[in-house]
Parts: C-alpha cells; structure tokens; sequence
C-alpha cells in the first residue's frame, strides 16, 4: 500500500516538474518575443519577429512616398471540403486544445476556455472568428500563432459550442 502512495507521490512530482519546465520554456519564448531584457533601461518598443496579415475587415492606408512598412503574407491554405457542424466542432476543439501555434489556444486561455486573468488571457467562450483573427493581429503574444481564415472558423464553432454548453 505504502509502495502504491509512493509511485502515485512520484508521478505527480514528474507531472509538475513536466509543468514548470514547460512554464518556464513559454516564459522565456515570451521574454525573448517581447524584445529581450526589460532591466536595460530602453525605452523602445519591441519589435514582433514578423508583421501578421491585417483581418480583412480593416482599412489599410494607402502607400504614400514615405517609408511604408510591408505586410507579410500568409503562404496559401489548402480550404478543406465543407465540414459538418460537428466535424467543424471537433477540428477546433482540436485546434483550440492543443495545435493552435504548436501548443494550443488552451495554454494561455484553459482547457475550458475561461481565460487566465493571470496570464492576461480573456475567457474566450462564445467568440466570434472575427474577433479571435482581430486578436490573433493586435496582441503581440499571439504573433507566433498562424492560423487560416478556415481554422479560425472552426475555432470559433467550438468556442460557441462551449457557450450553448452553459
């Protein structure tokens, strides 16, 4: 009985250290996306590893003779066959807990989608694609997650599965 309590004492210790590694990897991912040492005294501000494609929805000014920064572009998206309700459901159910920018929305935003006011992460329950793409273009801590239009979508049929759910 005694040997049963220490095997179970060791795999949760295993299971934590796993966490605080990874915890720890995503903190300096995140430190070093932010543009490095915050103690140095800079005041300029970090500049993204690349530039995301704006949503389509906003109004991009037009080229004038200054110095215009380019937009990087997304490579093209295979757009599968149309998907059911469900199979929409489940690839962002899918995508949402673990693949979206290699480590799942749910990293930052729980398995549950509730969000991590710690974190900064809002509850993400019931949102809409255009919302989730604006997200994905104007916070800088989601710069590294590259999503299709499609991808998206499914994300948002499970978020908005997770709100009927309540």
């Amino acid at each position: 009985m005694a040997g049963s309590n220490l095997g179970e004492m060791e795999a949760g210790m295993k299971l934590f250290t796993l966490k605080i590694i990874l915890l720890a990897a995503v903190i300096v991912a995140l430190f070093g996306a932010c543009g490095g040492d915050s103690s140095s005294g800079s005041s300029r501000t970090a500049t993204p590893a690349f530039t995301p494609t704006p949503p389509q929805n906003i109004v991009q000014p037009s080229p004038t003779a200054t110095n215009v920064p380019t937009v990087a572009t997304r490579p093209p998206v295979t757009v599968p066959a149309e998907l059911s309700g469900e199979e929409q459901i489940a690839r962002g159910e899918e995508l949402f807990q673990k693949t979206a920018g290699g480590v799942g929305c749910a990293l930052c935003h729980g398995v549950d989608a509730m969000g991590d006011p710690a974190q900064g992460a809002p509850s993400n329950i019931g949102a809409s694609a255009e919302s989730i793409e604006q997200a994905l273009y104007d916070r800088p801590q989601m710069s590294f997650i590259q999503l299709s239009r499609d991808e998206i979508k499914s994300i948002a049929a499970y978020l908005q599965y997770l709100k009927e759910q309540q």
